[in-house]
């Protein structure tokens, strides 16, 4: 239900000649109210449909916001193991040269 409205236009003032491009993007669940009115005069149903659809759409948006939010939570934990690891086999790397180093002495 989402509407797009893309406007471009050229732009002159004495010196300078561009382009304004304006995009606006209504992310809106419900269509407008006119747009509500004519379509139960032509269905009185309507409202039930427009709040059912509103409710799944809704219901999907907050089930991609989670499963965005668990990705970010593993890629986290994921960066967080690897940093570990790189400073626990630096450690070891670092012991290892110094005792390498002793025994050359």
């Amino acid at each position: 239900m989402a509407k797009q409205h893309r406007k471009q236009q050229v732009v002159q003032s004495k010196d300078h000649r561009g382009q304004m491009i304006e995009e606006i993007f209504d992310d809106s669940l419900l269509p407008d109210a006119n747009e509500i009115q004519q379509l139960y005069t032509i269905d009185p149903t309507i409202m039930d449909w427009l709040k059912q659809r509103a409710e799944k759409e809704q219901e999907f948006r907050h089930s991609a916001y989670y499963s965005k939010i668990k990705l970010i939570e593993k890629t986290e934990k994921g960066i967080r193991w690897v940093n570990y690891w790189g400073l626990f086999l630096s450690f070891f790397l670092l012991a290892g040269g110094m005792y390498l180093s002793y025994y050359l002495i």
